[in-house]
């Protein structure tokens, strides 16, 4: 079980506690016996089947993956960023990653903190630190199939401006949205949604629109 699945099953067993696991089992419409093994790490709890169960019990997106029980002889007092605890990669090897919140979602989750694999962040960006990420919950279908609803995606916005070909988080008047990018052979950037391909704008006749950096890859998942 990977670390990010022991802080999911620790929250399920933190949320079992706090109702009963016929009402978790009900709302979240899972099997009990199934909620129980994943609470003790006994079965695979992926992004999707945590982001399915967030939603069934009125939770914030990323709940699961965000530490919330104390473990024994833990201080009252521990560090946070923004007021979530942290953990650091010493310890736990979670990294906090902020949130963008695209266009659709509450504005309240703005700068929640997430948590990313230390293994697999290190792993695909050697050369980069966490630092120059951020995460997004992805809210509709533009994207689609490449990044489907409840997806969580991991954000490159250390250089907010085009590099190569791919989705790219941009923030417009009307609020931030992912699109797919592309540069024609005289330099111009064309911006579509995967749902339309065959409707291609030119990023300079958008007003008031700037990029805040590339997708980079699904979360702990593949890189796009």
């Amino acid at each position: 079980m990977s670390l990010i699945e022991d802080v999911r099953a620790r929250n399920l067993c933190t949320l079992i506690k706090q109702s009963t696991l016929a009402d978790v089992s009900r709302r979240a419409k899972r099997n009990a016996a199934q909620l129980s093994q994943m609470s003790r790490g006994k079965r695979t709890f992926g992004e999707r089947v945590a982001r399915g169960i967030e939603e069934a019990m009125n939770l914030p997106p990323g709940w699961f993956d965000q530490p919330h029980d104390k473990t024994e002889g833990q201080a009252e007092e521990q560090p946070t960023v923004k007021g979530v605890p942290y953990l650091s990669a010493e310890t736990a090897n979670l990294f906090p990653v902020p949130t963008i919140v695209l266009q659709g979602g509450e504005t309240t989750m703005n700068d929640v903190i997430v948590y990313f694999d230390g293994d697999v962040f290190r792993r695909n960006f050697p050369d980069q630190t966490i630092e120059d990420f951020s995460a997004a919950i992805v809210l509709d279908t533009a994207m689609s199939p490449a990044l489907n609803p409840m997806d969580r995606v991991l954000i490159d916005t250390s250089k907010p401006r085009f590099t190569t070909s791919g989705i790219y988080c941009l923030d417009t008047p009307a609020g931030k949205i992912l699109r797919r990018m592309t540069c024609t052979l005289d330099g111009k950037h064309m911006v579509s949604a995967d749902s339309a391909p065959e409707e291609k704008q030119l990023l300079e006749e958008y007003k008031g629109v700037s990029i805040i950096g590339r997708v980079q890859m699904v979360w702990n998942a593949r890189k796009i």
